[in-house]
């Protein structure tokens, strides 16, 4: 790739993105920004630059998705060629950034209609930054938010902890936003673990781990998770135990105390487990 076509395009782009900033009193001109991505990504394909196609491609599909537009899906289905044809160029360290950067992008404009297809960039995006840990999470994140979307809990379970496994390689140990995602990653395993129920045999020692943290054989004196408040691991211990018993009305009790301290997509997994474990005790 010649430097001087990528420093052409990177002005390009910038000048065209400007014109997406809000002005005081006056919203952006959506219309021509989109129109422009879309012929400076012409541009790159003819020029045989791929990756940066796919990232005019992108622009393209927010610019149509801010205009209530549908056929910005189309222009993310060509962001994904795109990244395809990108392939040949990933040894190379800056296009191998780039590559992953425009795979998350992807994952992000088709979270909401083409989860397996979202998911799929994703591990793209994962497999380019497997030799950068801190950027690599990212990406886990997000696959595993998409994974839970697409009802997929055993890929979700299973990338939840090659996260937890790349924050302990980074940060041991874990402290600040590391001990933050260590402690949304042991609470959605939690969830997930007791949603599928996997038997205890075929249970990988450091998922059966997990469970005996919260079991009513541990030591309840004090929370043996450095990174979780005591508030949260009785809450977590309380739901695990009322799980294991069947006790419905225990559960929905610990359901109200657990809510406040889960995301979105975990209030989701609980709201299914407390509704799967009621049905069982009712039959």
């Amino acid at each position: 790739m010649v430097d001087s076509s990528v420093n052409d395009f990177l002005s390009q782009y910038k000048s065209i993105s400007n014109k997406l900033k809000k002005r005081f009193l006056r919203k952006p001109n959506v219309a021509e920004p989109s129109d422009q991505f879309g012929a400076l990504g012409v541009q790159c394909e003819r020029d045989e630059m791929p990756q940066y196609a796919g990232l005019c491609y992108l622009a393209v599909s927010r610019c149509e998705a801010a205009l209530n537009n549908p056929t910005g899906e189309a222009w993310a289905q060509a962001a994904i060629s795109s990244l395809g044809r990108a392939g040949l160029l990933w040894p190379s360290e800056p296009e191998r950034f780039l590559a992953a950067g425009l795979a998350l992008e992807t994952g992000t404009v088709l979270r909401t209609d083409r989860p397996h297809q979202s998911a799929a960039s994703l591990v793209t995006a994962v497999n380019l930054l497997t030799d950068h840990p801190p950027l690599q999470l990212h990406a886990l994140l997000d696959l595993a938010s998409c994974r839970i979307r697409m009802g997929d809990l055993d890929g979700a379970l299973s990338v939840l902890s090659q996260t937890v496994s790349v924050v302990e390689m980074i940060a041991d140990p874990p402290f600040g936003i590391y001990a933050d995602i260590l402690l949304s990653c042991e609470v959605s395993r939690v969830l997930l673990l007791l949603l599928l129920r996997p038997p205890p045999q075929l249970l990988p020692a450091h998922l059966t781990a997990v469970l005996e943290r919260y079991s009513w054989l541990g030591d309840t004196t004090e929370c043996p998770v450095a990174w979780m408040c005591e508030d949260l691991y009785m809450t977590l211990q309380s739901l695990v135990m009322a799980c294991q018993s069947q006790d419905s009305h225990s559960l929905i009790s610990v359901e109200g105390e657990l809510w406040k301290h889960l995301d979105s997509l975990q209030r989701t997994l609980l709201r299914c487990l407390v509704d799967t474990v009621t049905s069982a005790s009712d039959n």
